[in-house]
């Protein structure tokens, strides 16, 4: 998480498990927190945590916190935190986080290329050794130094519109029906017509083109 001054919060990493070990936040940035879940996502508590986490690092006074609308972000307990906590939330709409969340704009996709490019690194220079928890964790490190940028941040702001504020910075187009999913006419549907009318496995014989299972 980041805002439009350019300035992030320390991370929340979520390990697949049950029990915590403090050791496994050594190698973390300054400040992160460590969380387990069953599943490996976040959920209800989970997110409860982080806004917890997020109180203590924001600035003073009511603050705009942007976020998608996954299940767990709207559940009453972080709401009625964020009430007492000054935080306002603003829900994007479903299917739009790829245009409208800032850190999904210029953030995320370097992180996770810089990660990989760090664990591929470290994979072959370790042959046959997996990467334990431990070690994700300084992997992880070292990519978000490097991609934790504050001119990352501020270009997510404002390609998103949203600091400084424009509303035409996107499209349209980014928001209109994909053209995969438009009604077929008789017109579409023609050359498929003819090619199979002049395939001769589909007349051969005479017999039925269908399909079979046993």
């Amino acid at each position: 998480c980041c805002n439009a001054a350019g300035t992030y919060i320390p991370p929340m990493v979520i390990f697949k498990g049950v029990r915590k070990r403090p050791d496994f936040q050594d190698r973390l940035p300054a400040g992160s927190l460590l969380e387990m879940s069953e599943s490996g996502y976040i959920n209800e508590e989970l997110f409860l945590a982080w806004l917890r986490h997020f109180a203590r690092f924001k600035s003073q006074g009511t603050i705009l916190l942007v976020l998608d609308n996954h299940a767990s972000h709207t559940n009453l307990n972080a709401l009625q935190f964020c009430r007492d906590n000054g935080i306002e939330l603003v829900g994007l709409p479903p299917h739009s986080t790829h245009v409208l969340q800032p850190l999904d704009r210029t953030f995320f996709k370097s992180l996770k290329a810089q990660y990989h490019k760090n664990s591929t690194e470290w994979v072959h220079q370790h042959p046959r050794e997996p990467i334990s928890k431990h070690q994700f964790c300084s992997l992880f490190s070292q990519a978000w130094e490097k991609t934790a940028t504050v001119g990352s941040a501020l270009k997510g702001f404002q390609c998103c519109g949203i600091m400084p504020f424009c509303d035409d910075v996107v499209s349209d187009e980014k928001f209109a029906p994909s053209l995969t999913y438009s009604p077929l006419t008789s017109e579409d549907l023609e050359p498929y017509s003819r090619i199979q009318s002049n395939d001769p496995l589909a007349k051969s014989n005479g017999h039925s083109n269908r399909a079979t299972d046993t």
